[in-house]
């Protein structure tokens, strides 16, 4: 039989974001986002590319991201309410890490194996910020997929693209249980 882990079982089952607009003050500091960081730099990487990196994006920077939004929401003829809601995430975030897939040339690893890898890092942060007591939310928008935002904002180079932004910090209030997947509808058992 093997080793069991019921308490990370217990939390996987019962895990739940947190709305971003629900974090407030304080985020965790940088001594306390480093064991967070690391956990999620533990994810699977086939051939050990670590196709993704972290930009940590602190209190202090979310106006200036909050103004590239804006500007890139007008240049892309977004509606006005588009435009809110895309810099939302910066005009009322604490903390943020923005997960950036770094597509790394590879005769072995295809670049679909590279994106995975990414998606599972934001994955990982977020269950290790959540396992950590903090909230956090794990959101991307519209301006995280244009190039002219990208580079403005985080001076992302061609072969690099956002995977995911994850707001980390206090949580204010508890959201609901939602409905999950059911697993009979989604599953299919193979037996010869």
């Amino acid at each position: 039989m093997p080793a069991r882990n019921d308490a990370a079982l217990v939390f996987l089952l019962s895990r739940r974001s947190r709305p971003a607009k629900t974090l407030v003050a304080p985020a965790p500091s940088r001594e306390e986002l480093l064991p967070i960081l690391t956990a999620a730099a533990r994810t699977p990487d086939h051939g050990k590319l670590e196709p993704w990196r972290f930009i940590v994006v602190e209190k202090s920077a979310m106006a200036r991201l909050a103004a590239l939004t804006e500007a890139a929401g007008a240049h892309l003829g977004k509606t006005a309410e588009d435009i809110a809601k895309g810099r939302s995430q910066f005009d009322q975030g604490q903390l943020a890490v923005v997960v950036v897939e770094v597509q790394k040339h590879s005769p072995k690893i295809p670049a679909r194996e590279q994106i995975y890898s990414a998606g599972a890092v934001c994955l990982a942060l977020l269950n290790a910020a959540l396992a950590s007591g903090w909230g956090a939310n794990w959101l991307s928008g519209w301006a995280s997929h244009d190039r002219g935002f990208c580079q403005a904002a985080f001076d992302l180079a061609e072969n690099e693209h956002i995977a995911g932004i994850i707001h980390i910090a206090t949580e204010s209030s508890a959201p609901p249980e939602r409905p999950r997947p059911d697993l009979d509808a989604i599953t299919t058992w193979v037996t010869a």
